[in-house]
């Protein structure tokens, strides 16, 4: 379950539902109903319209009209995707990654990084160079189109 609050409400998603509370009496506003059984990101507000992400074991974004009074999933839920979406979102973006660059080493004259690591929301991969060789000579026959298969 998520929780946010803006605008005097209490914005929650979670188990099947986005829902609404007014935080002086717990009472609920609105409802949407769904989009699955898990919701595990942050609610993002911005320029009038909520956005929900993630989930499990589909995985869902929508745009939501936060205003409204009772289940709402009819008429406020604005647009929705399955592209794009990953189980652990990010309110930064879609596909948020960071290349964090180490090892520079002198190659002809230039400074290059022998590592690379590549992180985003749910994983890290790392690249590491043994050896650069600049302008290295390649037989042309490694460009040539293939043979025709045999038919």
């Amino acid at each position: 379950m998520t929780l946010t609050v803006m605008f005097g409400s209490l914005r929650m998603s979670g188990s099947r539902s986005v829902v609404a509370y007014a935080p002086q009496t717990g009472t609920a506003i609105w409802n949407i109903d769904g989009p699955t059984d898990q919701m595990v990101a942050s609610l993002v507000y911005d320029d009038g319209v909520l956005f929900v992400t993630g989930g499990f074991p589909e995985l869902h974004m929508l745009g939501i009209d936060p205003r409204g009074h009772g289940n709402v999933t009819s008429t406020n839920v604005m647009w929705r995707t399955h592209k794009g979406v990953s189980y652990v979102p990010s309110p930064v973006g879609r596909l948020p990654t960071q290349v964090d660059y180490a090892d520079y080493r002198d190659v002809a004259g230039v400074k290059l990084p022998f590592k690379w690591t590549l992180t985003w929301l749910d994983g890290k991969d790392t690249v590491e160079l043994k050896d650069v060789r600049p302008n290295v000579a390649v037989d042309a026959g490694r460009f040539a189109r293939p043979a025709a298969a045999a038919r």
